[in-house]
C-alpha cells in the first residue's frame, strides 16, 4: 500500500531564506536566558529576515536569542539551523529594510577587501 501525500500549503513556497543576503564581516553580540553573559559572534551575511553567524561551537536548534550590533540594532529571534561553528538566525519580527541598510553601508564587505 502507498502513502498518499497531503498538498503543500501555499505558505510553504514564502521561504524567507530566499531574501536577498549581503555580505558581512561584524563583530556582534548573542545573549539568551541560559546563557545571560554576551557571547562574541560574527555576522556573516545579513538580510531582512535573518543573518548567517559565526560562532564557535553553533548555537542550539531552536534556542530564542538576542543579537546586538552594538552602536545599531538589537534583534531577537530563533536559531534556524546550527552546524560546526555556523549558525541561522530567523528573526522574531523583520528588521525594516532601512536599517538593514544602514548596517550594510556601515559595516559592508567590499568586493576589494
Amino acid at each position: 500500500m502507498t502513502a498518499q501525500l497531503k498538498p503543500l500549503p501555499a505558505w510553504l513556497d514564502l521561504d524567507e531564506r530566499r531574501s536577498e543576503r549581503r555580505q558581512m564581516n561584524i563583530a556582534a553580540f548573542v545573549q539568551t536566558q541560559v546563557y545571560p553573559a554576551q557571547v562574541g559572534v560574527r555576522v556573516v551575511d545579513i538580510s531582512t529576515h535573518g543573518c548567517l553567524l559565526a560562532i564557535p561551537g553553533g548555537l542550539p536548534l531552536g534556542r530564542y536569542v538576542t543579537l546586538t550590533l552594538p552602536g545599531l540594532v538589537s534583534v531577537e529571534g530563533w536559531i534556524a539551523w546550527s552546524k560546526n561553528d555556523q549558525a541561522g538566525l530567523d528573526y522574531a519580527r523583520s528588521l525594516p529594510p532601512a536599517v538593514v541598510e544602514r548596517i550594510i553601508s556601515e559595516h559592508a564587505t567590499h568586493a576589494s577587501d
